[in-house]
């Protein structure tokens, strides 16, 4: 099974948390959202961008170029040009996840966890 954790449920944890009200934690969420998209879109072919959200978790862009399709039946056909984003997970968040983990054993894995 899996458990998605959604934008709405950080909201409001995250609101409980720092007592702040709901609406102040989603419009700040909204400005960091607007904010990422506009740093990821300004990759361009001179430079790729990064974009450190945590420590250990980030957001890596690189500037595909249009380029000319000669294969097959698709001859002459040209691609558009277009950003690739992918997150990037270090070794010290994903070692922070496993400090944090509370498993006990995993049943019928064998698998005995902290």
């Amino acid at each position: 099974m899996k458990l998605t954790i959604t934008q709405e449920m950080l909201i409001r944890r995250i609101a409980e948390t720092e007592h702040r009200d709901i609406a102040t934690v989603r419009s700040i969420f909204d400005s960091m959202e607007q904010l990422v998209v506009e740093y990821l879109s300004s990759t361009h072919p001179q430079q790729d961008m990064t974009l450190k959200l945590f420590k250990g978790l980030s957001l890596e862009c690189t500037y595909i170029p249009a380029k000319v399709i000669n294969k097959g039946m698709f001859q002459s056909l040209k691609s558009s040009p277009k950003i690739k984003a992918k997150a990037s997970i270090s070794r010290y968040f994903n070692q922070k996840l496993n400090e944090l983990a509370k498993i006990d054993e995993l049943p019928g894995s064998g698998k005995i966890g902290k």
